[in-house]
């Protein structure tokens, strides 16, 4: 039984469990949170007692005065002290006639060993600089940039098309034989190349192809052999069949008999009913399932194959026996807490795991068995994680000894992440002797479109670890060369399916809020959000996961652009954008849809006909915007409009650009303060004879700050519209704009918890 406090502002102070359940561990009886006076989270902490007791684990945010995250302590063990490692975020707060030029841009990030990685923008008054738009994530040299670990170019505003590796001379390509080969004309990814320049080889590479509903249809790996995919759906865009083999000459089947083939028939919620499995044309298992109401496996029973271990679930339906992966006909025993986490396994009588998570339900602690799953001998090695405000884990650090604080430790394993995704790594640095820095092996990750890491790269290139998925996630590990099978992972690497970590010591997958088994190919929990993300509650990637990921559960948000396709209109003419923002889904909680408008404008009259006039300095500001969104709303009526007019007798430059979000009550309340009208970065661009660009619709409720790194968004997505003319009448007249989206553009959003 949970009690909750809340202070005058409806925020919760106090969660603690004055009852606990049959089974449930009771390590962490309470979650308390404290705020700052400007409103924002300060301090969240785990204690052993539902009203006064002992700290059992804390983390402290420290803001700087613009109300950005710059400092996050995380302690492991008991409250926050003069010891307690923290990873601290730097911003460019460059300023100059009273306004931050380059927009409080984050510049480099610390680790907790001090490590600062470097986000780099260009040089000055490039297009990246500009746009604040992120270049290039390099190592650290004396605390200025150093060595470039990756660079990005783009397409338009933020559709990333080259991330290079200099290091070893690989890049993935999407931009390539002089034209953007790697997407079709509705933008999705038809030839994923990861290219080794040095040896002018591709390293890695994959194309696909997909139906009009956008469901992928197959799955082509043009570096080995017997390894293509194809895929099938039911008439609700279901995953149905999966083949594995050479695919043919049109690519509408696998030619001959699939070497694996996989076969599922669902239910109306998505549960697997039936589920086959061939190898080279005999069936090696073919399984009935059945579930309860509420979505949990009741029953399985088989015709063929080996007979696996039912589960068995809790009141709360969490799983605490599942078969356990290296061996489905015996059962892993798991116990979970009061917040529905998994915190043991045990392999019959034997621990091979215990788990720890702070209050933000990051999992800091694994107690492991480093001979499981294939002789479980007991709990031999503890390991520790840090973990930025994106929630990717930036260093871990491990110890055969329980009670050694972390601060002793020496880093073991970190992180450079990539922003292409929340989980696609660039590369992982090793520590070996003792020296305080990860710095004696690095291993590039390449991944699918999918974003499951397919290969290891070392820093010449070469290819050393390659893994094969089947679409639910079960793994094939490989060496470099994919002659030869491994049992497990050479690299110790465990960010696999989707970039998220494979517990070796249970062989199931951390997927932050809940785990996940890739045998079942469904969650051992229920969806914390219920329904929010369909109707199965165990259900993983909507029953799709050829084309869907679920980092942490998921929901969509949906940007429908109003504006007609043309790019040309007359002068005089206004060009507007209109969108209608709004969720897929009904919201799960009472949230906001948060926008960030940016602008940058050049307008002025003809002067004799001259382009453009050094009397009409660009313009460049920003501002925030915000729409309340109810409880199960979809937002329906949410509406921005941006605009600018070509008057005759003037030329100019006009761009706005627009980055959405959506936004939790229960993550948005504790850490920001909500003020009417309040936005930041004024002005207009205007001229003779009045060009004007004019504010969008009533912006609503505006947030206090925008850039506060411990929030986690629901959504992320971008609109934008620009123009261009020259409507002088001694001169070639014309309008030209480009708005985007057009149409329909999906976001995914990562679902915490709520």
């Amino acid at each position: 039984m949970h009690a909750y406090q809340f202070d005058l502002l409806g925020r919760v102070l106090h969660d603690g469990v004055t009852t606990l359940g049959t089974g449930i561990d009771g390590l962490v009886r309470r979650t308390s949170t404290t705020y700052e006076v400007r409103g924002m989270r300060e301090k969240v902490t785990h204690y052993d007692h539902a009203t006064v007791g002992s700290v059992v684990n804390e983390v402290v945010f420290e803001y700087g005065d613009l109300g950005q995250l710059v400092k996050e302590y995380q302690e492991h063990e008991g409250a926050q002290d003069v010891n307690t490692l923290y990873v601290e975020y730097h911003f460019d707060e460059s300023a100059s006639g009273g306004k931050f030029t380059k927009g409080v841009r984050p510049s480099s990030v610390r680790y907790p060993n001090g490590r600062l990685v470097h986000l780099t923008y260009g040089s000055a008054d490039s297009t990246a600089d500009v746009l604040n738009r992120l270049a290039a994530i390099q190592d650290d040299s004396g605390g200025s940039p150093g060595d470039t670990l990756a660079s990005y170019t783009y397409l338009g505003l933020g559709t990333i098309v080259i991330e290079d590796y200099p290091q070893p001379d690989v890049r993935l390509e999407y931009f390539f034989d002089s034209s953007y080969a790697g997407f079709d004309r509705f933008g999705r990814v038809v030839d994923q190349r990861w290219y080794d320049y040095g040896a002018s080889a591709d390293r890695d590479r994959y194309t696909y192809g997909y139906d009009r509903a956008s469901n992928r249809l197959y799955r082509e790996n043009t570096t080995a052999s017997g390894k293509d995919e194809f895929y099938s759906y039911d008439g609700v865009n279901r995953l149905e069949t999966f083949d594995r083999g050479d695919l043919n000459a049109g690519k509408t089947a696998i030619s001959g008999t699939p070497v694996r083939e996989e076969d599922w028939n669902l239910d109306m919620t998505g549960n697997w009913a039936g589920y086959l499995q061939k190898t080279s044309g005999t069936t090696d298992l073919d399984q009935d399932r059945s579930h309860n109401e509420v979505n949990e496996i009741t029953d399985i029973s088989e015709t063929t194959g080996t007979a696996w271990a039912t589960p068995v679930h809790d009141r709360a339906g969490n799983m605490t026996g599942v078969p356990k992966p290296a061996s489905l006909s015996s059962s892993l025993t798991l116990k979970w807490d009061a917040w529905n986490r998994l915190v043991e396994a045990k392999d019959g009588q034997t621990v091979i795991g215990i788990y720890e998570y702070d209050a933000l339900h990051r999992r800091i602690k694994r107690h492991i068995d480093s001979q499981a799953p294939d002789n479980p001998n007991g709990v031999d090695t503890y390991v520790h994680y840090f973990y930025n405000s994106a929630w990717q884990v930036l260093e871990t650090r491990d110890t055969t000894t329980e009670s050694a604080p972390p601060e002793t430790l020496q880093p073991d394993w970190q992180y450079v992440w990539s922003p292409r995704y929340i989980d696609a790594p660039v590369l992982r640095d090793r520590n070996t002797d003792a020296d305080g820095l990860c710095d004696d092996e690095r291993l590039y990750y390449l991944n699918d479109a999918n974003f499951n890491v397919t290969t290891l790269v070392d820093t010449s290139g070469d290819a050393v670890e390659r893994y094969l998925y089947e679409p639910y996630g079960k793994v094939t590990m490989y060496d470099g060369s994919w002659a030869n099978v491994r049992s497990a992972s050479s690299c110790a690497n465990v960010v696999l399916y989707t970039g998220r970590e494979r517990d070796p010591e249970t062989g199931l997958c951390h997927c932050r809020r809940r785990h996940y088994s890739s045998e079942f190919g469904r969650f051992l929990s229920r969806d914390p959000n219920e329904f929010m993300d369909g109707v199965g509650l165990y259900s993983y990637a909507r029953s799709n996961p050829a084309v869907n990921g679920d980092p942490s559960g998921s929901i969509s948000v949906t940007l429908v652009s109003n504006v007609p396709d043309q790019h040309t209109v007359p002068c005089g003419w206004w060009v507007r954008g209109v969108w209608d923002f709004r969720l897929s889904e009904p919201a799960p909680c009472r949230g906001w849809i948060v926008q960030q408008v940016h602008v940058r404008c050049t307008i002025t009259d003809c002067m004799a006909c001259a382009p453009f006039s050094s009397s009409a300095p660009t313009q460049e500001f920003s501002y925030l915007e915000a729409w309340p969104v109810p409880i199960g709303s979809t937002g329906v009526g949410v509406r921005d409009t941006g605009r600018v007019h070509t008057h005759n007798d003037s030329c100019g430059y006009w761009r706005q650009s627009g980055e959405i979000k959506f936004f939790c009550n229960r993550d948005l309340t504790p850490v920001v303060r909500w003020r009417r009208g309040v936005v930041y970065g004024s002005g207009r661009c205007t001229t003779t004879p009045g060009v004007l660009w004019s504010f969008p619709t009533d912006p609503g409720w505006v947030p206090f700050w925008w850039w506060v790194g411990s929030l986690r968004s629901e959504g992320h997505g971008r609109r934008y519209i620009s123009a261009y003319w020259n409507c002088c009448p001694c001169r070639p007249q014309f309008v030209q704009h480009v708005i985007q989206p057009r149409g329909t553009e999906t976001m995914q959003c990562s679902k915490h918890g709520y």
